[in-house]
């Protein structure tokens, strides 16, 4: 099986791809936080961030998109176009955390775009409110694609 990736690039000499693979990306990202959050935050919550930021890279769709644009896959002769990613586990902390869960998708959902406003009336844009519910889709594929990962 190839792994799920979540970051590629082109090392030295041709095909020579070094590649950062999707758990453990998210395992470090988790550690990371948590060890940087302790002076103002428990670390459980930093953790639960960055372990949930990128769970949107489960989906084939990203796969896909980062296998081709990369040049990693180039058999691939439809490039998907940008696939959102960091929507999935915004609306994976506000179904496991509840309320709480609503901070959690403003770090989650913002960790490449900054964070967006909770309305739509208060700028321009997709509202967080709008995203999390007109795209759970997202979340669905991404965990879909987790769950046969694990058991192949």
């Amino acid at each position: 099986m190839v792994a799920l990736i979540a970051h590629i690039k082109l090392g030295c000499g041709d095909d020579n791809w070094e590649h950062h693979v999707l758990d453990e990306h998210l395992r470090e990202v988790a550690t990371l936080a948590a060890h940087f959050s302790t002076p103002f935050a428990p670390p459980a919550w930093a953790f639960r961030t960055g372990l949930w930021h990128d769970l949107g890279k489960y989906q084939p769709e990203f796969q896909q998109y980062i296998r081709s644009t990369s040049g990693f896959d180039a058999h691939i002769e439809t490039a998907p176009g940008k696939v959102k990613h960091a929507i999935a586990g915004a609306i994976h902390g506000v179904d496991s955390c509840g309320p709480y869960g609503r901070l959690l998708a403003y770090l989650i959902a913002g960790h490449h775009a900054g964070l967006p406003d909770w309305h739509p009336d208060d700028a321009p844009g997709s509202a967080l409110s709008q995203e999390l519910r007109d795209e759970t889709a997202t979340l669905a594929k991404a965990k879909c694609a987790l769950e046969l990962a694990r058991n192949v």
